[in-house]
């Protein structure tokens, strides 16, 4: 019998075996799931049934593709070829983490973060930096809370005047988002208008739905007032990827955050959990903007942050429970704006709302307009195995 001549592997197609010599085809059921990692004896036990029938050739795939990887193709010569996953729960070689008392990793990072089970226990926090992906080889159970640092803090300068060594009026950072958040004007005439700045440009539900594995940040900050304590940072972004289950029962924040004074408050954080078995949230997952700062003698209110994005992946969901991702509300105006040196009021940061725009002071007066409170943000139950989602 001439060599084998072509070997495929479809999801839910029949694998044909074809001889050059005329002998009839035979039709091997295919059990194996491409984009699933495994080694060749996986694939192999497909041929059992009809071993004989190729002259006891059962082992016809030789090779092994290791974790994080799948069975892309399969060389002429049999040799699989592998590709990685975007998607990858872990190894598991961290073994099984249980937080039994509060931990902070933003200051005790863990060595490895290629889990087995993951248990946070009732009453414990475990606080994780922005852009923390926990990966899981078994399941992920959290029963206590999950807390997200803030990520995203305000960036470059308005090109106004540097008041004191650490106060500065400055744009704000994008995040995930699509556009920054903008200060507001700079007038030392009391007889100008002085303009608010405008906020964040959000992120679409459709580039959510399909790029979540490319976010890195999460929301935007607000844009403003920055004296190295009260700023409107940017909610923080977490994943937890795992191949067995994920269920919160407790709480998962990543909110904005709310300055003190004349900046906009921080566009929600992100929050994405992804099983390749399911997913259930009978807790809470809070990813709300932060509220714009107040206004003071020589400026304008900030904008509130947009609200932020919760994303589900799994094959099956369970309960959704309780999602808040509503927009931050705008700045308070009670404070006269007196100074003759006046800075408008910072926009808010986007996330999956948009940010609000801070407020004005209109010329010869020294009541401040009022500030835009940030839109809600989207959560999304997505049903589908992320290890294909994320080729």
């Amino acid at each position: 019998m001439e060599a084998l001549r072509r070997i495929g592997l479809c999801l839910a197609v029949s694998l044909v075996l074809t001889s050059q010599s005329g002998l009839a085809q035979f039709t091997v059921p295919n059990t194996f799931v491409p984009g699933t990692p495994a080694t060749a004896a996986d694939v192999n036990t497909n041929f059992s049934a009809t071993a004989a029938a190729i002259n006891g050739k059962q082992n016809l795939v030789t090779g092994v593709c290791p974790a994080g990887s799948a069975i892309q193709s399969i060389n002429a010569n049999g040799t699989v070829v592998c590709q990685q996953l975007s998607f990858f729960g872990g190894d598991g070689s961290a073994g099984n983490l249980t937080i039994a008392a509060s931990t902070n990793w933003a200051t005790t990072p863990p060595v490895n973060l290629n889990f087995a089970n993951v248990t946070i226990n009732a009453a414990q926090t475990l606080t994780v930096p922005a852009g923390t992906t926990i990966r899981c080889s078994g399941t992920f159970t959290n029963n206590g809370t999950l807390l997200v640092n803030t990520g995203a803090r305000l960036g470059g300068l308005n090109n106004f005047a540097f008041l004191a060594a650490v106060d500065i009026y400055s744009m704000g950072h994008p995040g995930d988002a699509f556009r920054p958040a903008s200060g507001g004007s700079y007038d030392t005439a009391t007889t100008h208008n002085v303009q608010a700045g405008l906020g964040g440009e959000p992120i679409p539900r459709t580039t959510a739905m399909t790029s979540f594995n490319s976010f890195r940040i999460g929301g935007g900050s607000g844009a403003g007032w920055r004296d190295g304590g009260n700023d409107g940072d940017g909610g923080g972004l977490v994943k937890v990827y795992c191949t067995g289950s994920i269920t919160n029962v407790g709480t998962i924040s990543a909110n904005g955050g709310t300055p003190s004074i004349l900046t906009g408050g921080g566009g929600g954080g992100i929050v994405v959990l992804a099983s390749t078995a399911s997913v259930t949230n009978s807790g809470t997952i809070n990813a709300v903007g932060g509220n714009g700062g107040a206004s003071f003698s020589f400026g304008g209110a900030g904008g509130g942050g947009g609200g932020g994005i919760v994303v589900f992946v799994a094959p099956a969901m369970g309960a959704t429970g309780t999602i808040n991702v509503g927009g931050g509300n705008g700045g308070s105006v009670a404070t006269a704006v007196t100074s003759g040196a006046r800075y408008g009021g910072g926009g808010g940061g986007a996330s999956g709302g948009a940010g609000g725009n801070g407020g004005g002071i209109f010329a010869n007066s020294t009541t401040p307009n009022t500030p835009l409170s940030g839109s809600a943000g989207y959560a999304l139950s997505i049903v589908a195995n992320p290890a294909f989602l994320l080729h």
